[in-house]
């Protein structure tokens, strides 16, 4: 009683990056930045959770020094492709999603990727969290028997999309997945 409350309403746009040089991350790419190209600088070692979360960046270059990718790191943005170094120890992109090559995992698949269908590579082994979150150009992703671990946020944007279909092996984990989540699915005629 007697104290008075005061409302601040801070309004302000981010025009730089933001760093943590204790831990060598990638905290923030600004939202109101647009960009063709961004290259993640060398000293980067960790690209943290929601880093480039609603950007606007075609093409993201991701050097060798980047050994941590948190799962959600890439939600929401307009990716259109993902570059990694060839000599990256821990990361790949094939054909610009990236992959985690020690776990044999799909990491993240660009949102804005212009494709209609994508065939998961066989011999993927997972589907990190929000590895095809919000890719919303996609009609149909055909998951490999080879894929035995999914994450739950992995698939759950596409829950209340009929317009996607799942191609994946009868009995297989990629089956059990979508049914759990009420994910439309078929087999695929030529798979035995």
């Amino acid at each position: 009683r007697g104290k008075k409350v005061y409302h601040c309403k801070a309004i302000f746009t981010i025009k730089i990056s933001i760093f943590n040089k204790k831990t060598k991350a990638l905290v923030l790419y600004p939202q109101s930045l647009v960009k063709d190209f961004y290259e993640i600088p060398y000293e980067i070692k960790n690209i943290e959770n929601n880093s480039f979360h609603d950007t606007k960046i075609s093409l993201i270059s991701i050097p060798s020094s980047v050994t941590n990718i948190s799962p959600n790191a890439f939600s929401n943005n307009q990716t259109s492709s993902f570059i990694v170094a060839p000599d990256n120890s821990t990361f790949e992109s094939i054909d610009g999603v990236i992959f985690n090559k020690k776990t044999k995992a799909l990491l993240a698949y660009p949102n804005s990727k212009e494709r209609e269908s994508y065939d998961i590579p066989i011999g993927t082994k997972g589907l990190e969290g929000y590895s095809l979150f919000h890719s919303s150009n996609l009609k149909s992703i055909t998951i490999p028997e080879s894929v035995k671990n999914i994450r739950v946020s992995a698939l759950s944007s596409f829950m209340f999309d009929t317009d996607i279909v799942f191609i994946v092996a009868k009995g297989s984990s990629a089956e059990s997945y979508c049914k759990k989540l009420n994910l439309n699915y078929q087999h695929p005629i030529d798979w035995l």
